[in-house]
């Protein structure tokens, strides 16, 4: 089967996503859990220790939901300059 371009680089795109929220979770997660209990007692208790695999879903959903609103904002504000 082949794919076009456009597939390609989609499929290239997510996997930089997901390769970009599993690496940037571990520093996150690790940050989370050693702080949350010490300096945010003030939250409910299972906000404390967040699983690995919840921090890098979240990580996952932002990235996806920032894409999908980056290309809603174009459309919504027309900006134009006229240099004379």
């Amino acid at each position: 089967m082949f794919f076009g371009v456009e597939w390609v680089s989609a499929l290239v795109r997510i996997s930089f996503q997901i390769v970009f929220a599993l690496v940037t979770g571990v520093p996150f997660w690790i940050s989370w859990n050693a702080v949350a209990s010490k300096y945010l007692y003030f939250i409910p208790q299972m906000y404390h220790k967040i699983p690995y695999w919840h921090i890098v879903s979240i990580i996952l959903v932002c990235k996806f939901v920032g894409e999908l609103l980056s290309h809603l904002v174009p459309t919504l504000i027309n900006v134009s300059q006229t240099n004379e």
